[in-house]
């Protein structure tokens, strides 16, 4: 903006001398008026004007494309085939897992900087030595290496890909250990025409350990899009491995280098400011005016973890022996007591119903809203505030940060006690399980109602989003971490198998699912294991409902035709209800074939009531019924004058037109 300004006073000054100030219009002559009118003072001003211009300019073109010129330099796709062209050859490449992480991590906030050393302990877990280690390293300067307390220069680097290959001094063999020391940093570099790195600033750093050392040739480096791989003449290929693929439950999610490790960490920062890793707070200390931070886990987690810094005011609470801990900005204190009161609701729902909490401590800590999310690691939940901290609930409105709260703490089980194998289904196992958990969380807190408008916002965002799929829909168990299945069609699935076999028993094949694969190495659990348990539960009658629910893409239309009730000589009503029922499979292309529906299917009735805000309406009977394709009556009886009629009217069922569910109920005398 200074740059363009300059240029704007350049402008204004050879538009003054331009300016045609009597009737002279012939523009030969305003330039031989303009040089008449181009004093020293003007001369002086436009001097200086220009050499600003040029100094402002060459240091704009210097930051922007000399110091980061890669930034917009070539096609970030382009990167990612070279990278597969170079380096696929090492996918199979057999590396040392990661057991042990110690971090020494010095935050610059200031200056947008930081400095990362580290230790890890690598482990043999193959069965023949391994000579070589295949290093990936992005968005960090590399200082000095060390493989077992000896500088290792590498035989291969090629930083553009973030690809380096070092030789062992000695064989690795199984079984065995070697250490493994690092010396990285990374900071901001002048100026970017592009948007700048977001990660550490000056109140709020917020990083995890991706572009931390990891081993062998990934996946997820690759460019993924199958149409972008047919332009570059790339191979087409799977998003994820497919659920039967043993070899794939060999690594978790998280990634193939390790399986479960132990954590400590050293951070510090600036004197004014509190630090964070995961883990129980050991010690803190003043030292060289930098506050520093020891932190260490009590129990093994996956190799996910974050680094925070930023200045805090904090609320403490505890939940029988475990700690709560809320960061927030000064200024945003507003839904502090709605987060507390989640953290609590879903420990008790979350230990009762399923495991123990692993951890002496949760914290909730604040982040600016350069990203709106929040994202759960071990016993540390970072949380934007752009959707918890400064949120107006309203009465009447959901509320939102009780909810992701709730959701992010199931991830404490969800994806970080039990963690899937690297394959298809797995999001089903964090995500969609983390979203039914929260739900029962919420509907302990806040009343079937609220539980209605969350499932209807599921329904409408899935059937909103399956129309735009650019690749294939796949049946839940199948889910690739694509939202609009293992969020929402994963609620809608989840709760109505809690209507079909009871939350009781849901949650108790949920807990041993747990308890026998918590923690668990390769092989990694997959949706296989967890819908042959839920199998087992089910009642033989709705197997075809756990079929409809994971394993096929199920759409139903339903609808209310008419309904009309009478009032019994008893003081009950008769109420006589005309549907048409539906019921179709689609393919992963979207072609859908009618089948033959007999389903038992929810039936709600509902009256009004007056209260001291008004009327509102009240359910007065839900039951399931039995409905065949076609049309299909009822006739029922309630205790009270009812005033509407739905069919699923917790929209369990994905019924592509919900709205003609519901319908008044004509009220017909003797």
């Amino acid at each position: 903006s200074f740059y363009w300004a300059i240029f704007a006073a350049a402008l204004v000054i050879l538009g003054n001398l331009l300016w045609n100030r009597g009737v002279e219009t012939n523009l030969r002559n305003r330039f031989r008026l303009a040089g008449s009118r181009f004093t020293k003072p003007t001369r002086l001003a436009l001097s200086v004007i220009i050499i600003l211009l040029a100094g402002t300019g060459s240091t704009i073109y210097y930051n922007t494309s000399v110091l980061n010129g890669e930034a917009l330099a070539g096609d970030s796709n382009a990167a990612k085939v070279a990278y597969e062209k170079k380096y696929k050859k090492y996918e199979q490449t057999v590396q040392p897992k990661i057991t042990d992480v110690k971090i020494d991590a010095d935050l610059y906030p200031e200056e947008g900087k930081v400095d990362i050393r580290g230790r890890y302990l690598l482990q043999n877990k193959a069965n023949h030595a391994i000579d070589s280690l295949h290093v990936r390293i992005s968005g960090y300067s590399i200082g000095t290496i060390k493989i077992a307390g000896r500088v290792a220069p590498p035989i291969l680097a090629d930083p553009e890909a973030g690809y380096y290959i070092y030789a062992l001094h000695a064989p690795l063999m199984p079984g065995k250990q070697v250490s493994f020391e690092f010396d990285l940093r990374r900071g901001r570099n002048g100026f970017s025409a592009i948007r700048e790195n977001t990660d550490i600033v000056k109140n709020g750093t917020f990083f995890n350990n991706e572009g931390f050392p990891a081993f062998g040739y990934s996946r997820d480096v690759e460019l993924a899009n199958n149409q972008a791989r047919r332009k570059y003449g790339l191979p087409t290929r799977p998003r994820f491995p497919d659920l039967h693929d043993q070899e794939a439950r060999q690594y978790s999610i998280i990634g193939k280098d390790a399986d479960w490790i132990t954590f400590e960490a050293t951070v510090s920062t600036i004197a004014d400011q509190i630090a964070f890793a995961p883990g129980t707070l050991r010690k803190t200390w003043m030292e060289n005016e930098r506050r520093y931070f020891h932190y260490r886990t009590d129990t093994t987690m996956v190799n996910f973890y974050p680094i925070l810094s930023g200045r805090y005011e904090v609320r403490e609470d505890r939940w029988r022996d475990v700690k709560i801990e809320i960061f927030y900005h000064k200024d945003h204190p507003y839904n502090i007591d709605r987060m507390i009161k989640s953290i609590k609701s879903s420990l008790a729902y979350y230990t009762s119903n399923f495991t123990p909490y692993p951890h002496r401590q949760i914290r909730v800590i604040e982040f600016p809203r350069y990203v709106r999310n929040a994202q759960a690691f071990a016993s540390t939940i970072p949380y934007s505030e752009a959707i918890g901290f400064v949120a107006k609930i309203e009465e009447g409105d959901i509320d939102y940060p009780f909810y992701i709260i709730a959701h992010e703490m199931a991830h404490q089980w969800w994806g970080h006690q039990l963690v899937g194998a690297n394959m298809q289904g797995t999001a089903l196992l964090s995500e969609t399980l983390s979203e039914y958990s929260a739900m029962m969380v919420m509907e302990k807190e806040y009343g079937s109602d609220t539980i209605q408008r969350i499932l209807r916002f599921a329904l409408d965002d899935y059937l909103k989003a399956r129309s735009a799929e650019k690749e294939k829909e796949l049946p839940l168990y199948r889910v690739e971490f694509q939202p609009y299945l293992n969020y929402r069609k994963g609620s809608l699935a989840m709760y109505a198998l809690k209507g079909y076999i009871g939350e009781q028993r849901l949650n108790e094949v949920l807990r041993a699912f747990l308890e026998g694969a918590a923690f668990q190495g390769a092989p990694y659990p997959n949706a296989l294991e967890l819908l042959f348990l839920l199998k087992k539960a089910t009642p033989d009658t709705l197997h075809s409902v756990m079929d409809d629910l994971f394993k096929k893409i199920t759409l139903y239309e339903n609808r209310v035709a008419e309904a009309e009730s009478q009032p019994l000589a008893n003081g009950r009503y008769a109420v006589k209800v005309r549907l048409n029922a539906r019921k179709l499979y689609a393919d992963s292309l979207g072609v859908e074939t009618e089948t033959e529906m007999a389903d038992w299917i929810d039936v709600g009735i509902f009256a009004e009531e007056q209260t001291d805000e008004g009327t509102k309406e009240i359910q007065i009977y839900l039951r399931k019924h039995k409905l065949k394709s076609g049309e299909n009556t009822l006739t029922l009886e309630v205790p009270r004058k009812p005033v509407r009629v739905s069919v699923d009217p917790y929209y369990k069922l994905i019924d592509r037109n919900p709205d003609d569910n519901v319908a008044s109920i004509d009220v017909r005398t003797k």
